[in-house]
């Protein structure tokens, strides 16, 4: 009887943690706070993902957007990105002021919290589109271009070659 108990808690255990969201790397944050200082001392725009736990359309989102190389070879250096997840029956308070209601829902954002932009696109190949679109006027709401740190990245990469 103990070993099915214990079978029982080991069985829950899993299937929670496979429901709970976990953000896609390690270059997301999840405390709202840090990513607004860290957005401001980068001057950069912050990338607020929302999911919910358990919700399929998340998962798919964060398997099949997030988690993928055009995603990342686009975003990469562009945001800081935040995480936020929300319970099925409460949602977190980042949630809350930014009004967010579907999941899973992107907010692109200044770092003092104005809204830029919003996305609610599933499908990977809508989502860049529309986030590739709206991210030079994002970044001019940030201020500036990142045109001039791209390309002295770029000069230092083939200067270490």
């Amino acid at each position: 009887m103990k070993k099915f108990g214990m079978f029982v808690c080991a069985a829950l255990c899993t299937a929670f943690l496979t429901l709970s969201a976990a953000p896609p790397d390690k270059s997301w944050l999840t405390d709202y706070k840090k990513a607004q200082a860290e957005a401001k001392a980068k001057k950069l725009p912050l990338f607020l993902a929302f999911t919910q736990e358990g919700n399929s359309a998340c998962t798919k989102f964060d398997s099949s957007v997030l988690k993928e190389g055009k995603f990342k070879a686009f975003a990469k250096n562009k945001f800081v990105f935040v995480y936020v997840s929300s319970s099925e029956k409460e949602h977190s308070p980042v949630a809350k002021q930014f009004q967010v209601s579907t999941y899973p829902t992107v907010i692109l954002a200044d770092s003092n919290g104005k809204t830029l932009g919003k996305l609610n696109e599933e499908n990977e190949k809508e989502f860049l589109t529309k986030l590739t679109k709206m991210y030079p006027n994002v970044k001019k709401e940030v201020g500036g271009s990142t045109e001039k740190k791209e390309k002295k990245e770029k000069k230092e990469k083939s200067e270490k070659k």
